[in-house]
């Protein structure tokens, strides 16, 4: 979150789009999509390691992400489509953002016993 003024200025040269609101707006996030996010990259390691995996854990993960990105969606060899689902990623990534500074705590809205009822 950025609320320095004088870094905000630095940004507005970049900002396409939103250079008048970066004055008045009280909050700015930015979230940036990392180019070449393949599994196996140092940058895709130093992630797992720093979301606290390990050993053979760390390895099964990468495993899993080698074939995630070669097999199941085959984006491991095509720099856009690596760089297109790294960009997504921080759709969700900002949606878990706005959805806990909203103040709510829950995935789903807790059903009430009338509504499950079928007649």
């Amino acid at each position: 979150m950025i609320q320095n003024k004088a870094l905000r200025e630095k940004i507005k040269p970049f900002s396409w789009g939103m250079q008048f609101q970066l004055d008045d707006c009280s909050h700015l996030v930015i979230i940036l999509a990392k180019k070449n996010a393949r599994y196996d990259t140092p940058f895709f390691r130093s992630v797992a390691e720093r979301r606290g995996l390990q050993g053979e854990q760390l390895e099964k993960a990468l495993a899993r992400y080698k074939s995630f990105q070669e097999t199941d969606i085959k984006i491991a060899d095509d720099q856009r489509a690596l760089f297109d689902w790294s960009g997504k990623q921080t759709y969700i990534a900002f949606g878990q953002y706005a959805h806990r500074r909203s103040g709510h705590r829950h995935r789903f809205p807790a059903q009430s016993k009338a509504s499950t009822t079928i007649k």
